[in-house]
This record gives structure tokens, C-alpha cells and sequence, in this order.
């Protein structure tokens, strides 16, 4: 493949926040070898402020995220009908699905450009067998990556870029109410909610909320100077206010819907530690240095990608005690005390 050429790139990442994350690596990938290609991407709304400014995206096109229902699929179908024209002139070189989903096959095919990608509903789209036959137990960051460098002939590597996040720093250091104390942010509700609360996962990853007060209660016992904020979207705050109620401790505090994604990842990177369950919370924790324990049920789950990752896993969530987490955010704790912040 000429690299001298500019190529002018279409790509699918209609994905929930913690899955479009992973997919910046593989567009990571390409801007590295292909430095004056022009990337854009088909993106849903939700992830709007990690698209923006973001080096390794130079233009998007938002589209409706397909949920689990019949009218959000329609939405998205007369959505591809309405914005056919403006994909279709730009003439893209090629189309690549880094999503999964039939629309975005039907969106790459009606386009008639190169398309490379695969899923689980159409197979063999340009994809070598070997990435084929190991694509479902595939962790997305691989996968992505792998149908990037199947693609296009290239072996780089990458890790998930974001927008900057710095400038948001201090803003968000304000929340924060003493930062010479330990500081650890929660996230109580995660990726199973989406899923419908029907599901098996969406039954099994989440942890009940007297666990995380009993976990609250259990560190503050051991420590005197720490502080406790809980991070998550608008609609969780009510959720989140039943545990700070329940705590019955002026060190906790609900952040719920306070920050942008932005300014999340930021207020993220001035704490020490991240306790949470599986959500895209911590894989925007994973961009930043801070510490991060997950809690998770063995089955359908992606890692974020950091070395300063701690998973804690059952067949069900609820087997996982408040003193397991406790005792690995205190060992945590104890290795940045020891280590100057550096374990």
C-alpha cells in the first residue's frame, strides 16, 4: 500500500463510552503509519467529547445508538438513509467496522468503497482466517487492532488516545475537599444496566449498594484522613445519595452527573484509587495513572487497559465481600504510602 497517499478513511465505532475508548487505539495504529490520512468516524452522541479534538480523529458523523429495541434500530436505518448522500460523495478509500453491528454493514456496503472488518452477523469481510477463527474471545483493544493491521499490512501498536484531558484539571480539583487526604472515587452502577436489568449479566455484574457502604465503612475504620467521592452519570445520583445517607460519614460525596467525561477522566487522575464495578467509568480511569479495582463476574467482561489494574471476580458478583475489596484497596493504599505514589 503507497503511504505517500493520502487516504481518506471511514470508520464504525458506533460503541458505548468504555468500548469506543478501545477503538482509539486501532485509529491510534493508523494515524502512526498513515500520519496525513484523513480519519472519520461514525460515532454516536454519547461520546461526543471524546471525539472532539481528538489527534487521532479528524472528522465524525453522529449517528443514533442502536439499543436493544425495535425503535431505536429504525432510528438508526432512517438515519443511514437521510446521511447516504454526504458519505457517499465523500468518496472514502476504504470503510472499516470496528463495531459489530449489521447497520454498519449495511452503512459500509451501500457506500461501495473497500470494506474490512468482521462480526458476528456477516463473516469473512476481508479478514484473515486467522483473525476469524479467534475473533469472539478476542479483548476488543486486540481486535480492533487486529482487523486494523490485517487491513492495512502494518504492525504498530498502540495504547486508547483521548482528547486532553489536563486543562481540566484544576477545575475538577476543586470537588476534591482536602487533597493532602487519600482520595478514592467510586463507581456504583456499571455496563449491566444497559444490557436490561434482565439480563444475565446485567443481573450478575452489578454489586448490591450495601456492599460498597460496608466497604466505605470498613477503610475509613483502618484510616483516619480519606475521603470518598461517587462518580457516575445524571441518572445515578439518587442512587448514589442513598449511599452517602447510609454511610452516615461527612467524607463521602456524590459527584453523579457533576462531571463531563472529560472532567471526569481528569478528577480520576487527582485521586489515588478507582473501586468499581465493570462500566465505561473505568476505562476512562484507564487513561490516567490511577489505580483501579474492578469488580466483575468471570463471564463477558473487558478489561480496561492499565498496569495499574486490580480485578476482583466471582460467578456472581454478590459472592464478592466487602472485606476482599477492602483489603486489596488498603494493600493499594499501603504500596503508594511505602513507594511515594509508585508501586
Amino acid at each position: 500500500m503507497n503511504k505517500t497517499k493520502k487516504l481518506k478513511i471511514l470508520t464504525t465505532n458506533v460503541l458505548h463510552i468504555g468500548d469506543f475508548i478501545l477503538t482509539t487505539s486501532a485509529l491510534a495504529i493508523l494515524k502512526k503509519t498513515y500520519p496525513d490520512s484523513e480519519i472519520t468516524v461514525i460515532a454516536p452522541k454519547s461520546v461526543q467529547k471524546l471525539v472532539e479534538n481528538n489527534p487521532v480523529i479528524d472528522n465524525v458523523h453522529y449517528c443514533p445508538y442502536p439499543e436493544y429495541n425495535f425503535k431505536s434500530q429504525i432510528k438508526r436505518l432512517f438515519w443511514i438513509i437521510f446521511n447516504w448522500p454526504a458519505l457517499f460523495f465523500k468518496r472514502y478509500d476504504y470503510c472499516v467496522i470496528l463495531d459489530s453491528s449489521r447497520l454498519s454493514i449495511i452503512t459500509a456496503k451501500l457506500l461501495f468503497v473497500k470494506i474490512y472488518g468482521i462480526d458476528k452477523n456477516f463473516s469473512g469481510l476481508n479478514i484473515s482466517p486467522e483473525i476469524q477463527k479467534y475473533y469472539g474471545i478476542l479483548h476488543n483493544i486486540n481486535r480492533s487492532q487486529m482487523i486494523i493491521k490485517s487491513a492495512f499490512g502494518i504492525y504498530n501498536n498502540a495504547l486508547p488516545v483521548s482528547p486532553d484531558y489536563l486543562p481540566y484539571v484544576k477545575k475538577t480539583e476543586r470537588l476534591i475537599k482536602d487533597k493532602k487526604k487519600t482520595n478514592i472515587a467510586l463507581c456504583l452502577r456499571g455496563a449491566g444496566d444497559k444490557r436490561g436489568a434482565g439480563s444475565e449479566y446485567g443481573i450478575h455484574s452489578q454489586w448490591a449498594l450495601d456492599n460498597f457502604i460496608k466497604t466505605i465503612n470498613i477503610i475509613s475504620e483502618n484510616r483516619d484522613d480519606i475521603d470518598f467521592y461517587i462518580v457516575g452519570v445524571k441518572n445515578d445520583y439518587e442512587y448514589a445519595e442513598k449511599a452517602v445517607l447510609a454511610a452516615a460519614k461527612k467524607n463521602v460525596a456524590n459527584l453523579c452527573g457533576k462531571t463531563s467525561v472529560l472532567e471526569l477522566i481528569a478528577f480520576i487522575s487527582s485521586v489515588s484509587l478507582l473501586i468499581s464495578v465493570d462500566t465505561g467509568t473505568t476505562h476512562c480511569a484507564a487513561l490516567t495513572k490511577t489505580h483501579i479495582i474492578v469488580l466483575r463476574p468471570d463471564a463477558d467482561y473487558i478489561a480496561p487497559v492499565t498496569p495499574r489494574l486490580t480485578e476482583i471476580s466471582g460467578e456472581k458478583l454478590s459472592l464478592v465481600t466487602p472485606e476482599i475489596v477492602s483489603g486489596a484497596a488498603n494493600k493499594i493504599l499501603d504500596g503508594l504510602e511505602n513507594n511515594s505514589g509508585e508501586i
